[in-house]
């Protein structure tokens, strides 16, 4: 059974979790030189609603996928969550973004900054999700 409220949770929390790893507070400063992105050149402030729109769009698809896998493990729990969380980075995230360094030359500290979000952010998501489902 779809737990809907779990997944729009895990899903504002892994919004935050993004707004603040991603801010000046943290690490934003640090993803912006290495990610050679320059604040002026920037969209404009439609273009962030829309892409804060989108972004919360697709962290709600990720959240619905998550749950529907701890629901056909039939995994519940805090920890089980974040495990499976922990499985999931380690399988598919990590893995697929090493490419952004073989091929498209991005450093190694993007990489790290970038890999280490997605880990901290599908550990809380499926400690969430983990809790809420039972």
């Amino acid at each position: 059974m779809v737990n809907y409220v779990s997944i729009l949770v895990a899903s504002v929390v892994s919004f935050l979790v993004g707004m603040a790893w991603y801010s000046p507070a943290l690490f934003g400063k640090v993803w912006m030189k290495l990610a050679s992105v320059d604040m002026k050149k920037s969209k404009g402030k439609s273009s962030v609603g829309l892409s804060m729109l989108l972004g919360f769009i697709s962290t709600l698809v990720l959240a619905f996928v998550f749950e529907k896998i701890l629901n056909l493990l039939n995994y519940s729990g805090f920890a089980a969550g974040a495990t499976l969380g922990f499985w999931i980075w380690l399988g598919f995230v990590a893995t697929n973004l090493l490419g952004s360094v073989i091929w498209e030359g991005k450093p190694w500290g993007l990489y790290v900054l970038n890999s280490a979000y997605w880990l901290v952010n599908l550990l809380v998501m499926g400690a969430v999700l983990g809790y809420g489902g039972y």
